[in-house]
């Protein structure tokens, strides 16, 4: 666009996002998937504390 024709400058991005709103929205689930792929990588690190905790406490309480 020829903005010299119209005695205007181009806005800063700044500016930009001033007028927009601010930040970029990021979806909902986006947020949601983040958190779920932080408590799975949580999980699967711990999996063999987890799956020995798990089976301690079967044997526990099968053997009351």
């Amino acid at each position: 666009m020829e903005i010299q024709n119209y005695n205007v400058k181009e806005l800063s991005l700044v500016e930009t996002l001033s007028l927009n709103g601010g930040t970029i929205k990021v979806p909902k689930w986006v947020k949601r998937g983040g958190l779920v792929g932080i408590g799975a990588g949580i999980l699967i690190e711990n999996w063999s504390d987890i799956k020995q905790g798990i089976v301690d406490g079967w044997n526990d309480a099968m053997s009351d």
